[in-house]
């Protein structure tokens, strides 16, 4: 087993294309990749279904946005009032903007 430092840009990289490149040689991350999204997605789940219970039941809308939305937005068996942002990376950034008089 090999350890390199890799930069959050490359490592993000990496993670959308489900490989990384060592010495020339493609390394295939699929496997890693897919069981930390479903790891990720489950926690993410469980965390909303139990400790937002109560809110959930108050609120008409819950919306899921930021840089790991994306990987959610296809999750099953959640509340019908959670809604996954469309173009959710920067989104507290956009929203800053937005607040502070700004045009998308």
């Amino acid at each position: 087993m090999w350890c390199i430092d890799y930069s959050l840009a490359e490592i993000n990289e990496a993670v959308k294309l489900k490989a990384i490149k060592h010495k020339g040689e493609e390394i295939d991350l699929t496997g890693i990749v897919n069981e930390a999204v479903n790891n990720y997605s489950s926690t993410f789940k469980a965390t909303i279904k139990s400790k937002m219970k109560d809110y959930l039941a108050r609120v008409d809308k819950v919306i899921i946005a930021g840089g790991l939305a994306h990987l959610l937005k296809d999750a099953d068996n959640m509340p019908k009032n959670i809604i996954y942002s469309k173009s959710a990376e920067f989104a507290n950034t956009k929203g800053y903007f937005i607040i502070a008089g700004g045009v998308l």
